[in-house]
């Protein structure tokens, strides 16, 4: 906020905090702050999570769940890489596997820099050569977290990993979960999300707004229209594309109200 005011072109504010992906529940967490709650005109997520347990496991399975009802969508590996990348060490009985840790973080930054879908069958030969270089005792770990593109990690070892690392993750980074804050955020919220998202699913946006205060406004949309990587696939009518057109262009104008 300090660098925001020292900007010419910019005003004084109060100033709009937006985070997108694992940003977005950061910027919650920041905006709880009282000592900036003044400066904050409003707060956006985009893509955000807001339990981390459910995030992992989607992120490690393909399952999600909501209101009961369990969904299948298949996950995009980059974000399972990331997570195992910062955290696989924190568990204790994978403490030593920087190999495999070192390794999932350069699939995902080849995965960056390509702008290719994590799951493409073009990083086969890169996992190969990365598995090469871990220990072979622990390369049925590594492949827990990167099998061959048309393969999708074991699910009872998947869940039990999953586990395993949003216990560590937390425990590492208590930051990483925006629900104790939640109730402390006075600036109006705004959170959107893709509904075929395969990184973080959609239903933790509509978590993270059941989870306010009854009477904190919050504006919520999910939209066919936004996806956090890959090409978005069109819509099954021009009348679908219209109107999820119009409930996105709503939710930005609602956006750009707090500008």
């Amino acid at each position: 906020l300090r660098q925001m005011r020292e900007l010419e072109e910019t005003n004084d504010g109060p100033y709009g905090l937006i985070g997108f992906s694992f940003g977005a529940p950061q910027v919650m967490i920041a905006s709880a702050h009282d000592d900036i709650a003044e400066d904050i005109a409003g707060v956006v997520g985009f893509g955000g999570y807001c339990n981390i347990d459910h995030m992992i496991t989607f992120q490690m399975t393909g399952e999600f769940n909501w209101k009961g009802a369990t969904h299948c969508l298949r996950p995009d590996p980059y974000g399972r890489w990331i997570i195992a990348g910062n955290h696989l060490m924190s568990i204790p009985e994978y403490q030593n596997a920087r190999d495999v840790a070192d390794a999932l973080l350069r699939l995902a930054m080849e995965a960056g820099e390509r702008r290719i879908l994590a799951w493409d069958p073009s990083y086969d030969a890169l996992k190969e050569t990365l598995r090469s270089e871990v220990t072979p005792d622990r390369r049925w770990l590594f492949d827990v977290f990167a099998p061959p593109s048309d393969q999708e990690p074991m699910p009872e070892q998947a869940k039990h990993i999953a586990e395993q690392l949003a216990v560590a993750a937390r425990k590492a980074s208590p930051i990483l979960d925006p629900v104790p804050y939640l109730s402390r955020i006075r600036p109006p919220v705004h959170l959107l999300h893709g509904r075929n998202d395969h990184l973080i699913p959609y239903t933790e946006t509509l978590r993270m707004a059941a989870t306010f205060p009854p009477e904190k406004n919050v504006n919520t949309t999910i939209t066919a229209l936004l996806e956090h990587s890959g090409e978005r696939s069109r819509l099954s009518s021009v009348g679908k594309e219209i109107r999820e057109g119009a409930k996105l262009v709503r939710a930005l104008s609602h956006v750009l109200t707090i500008a």
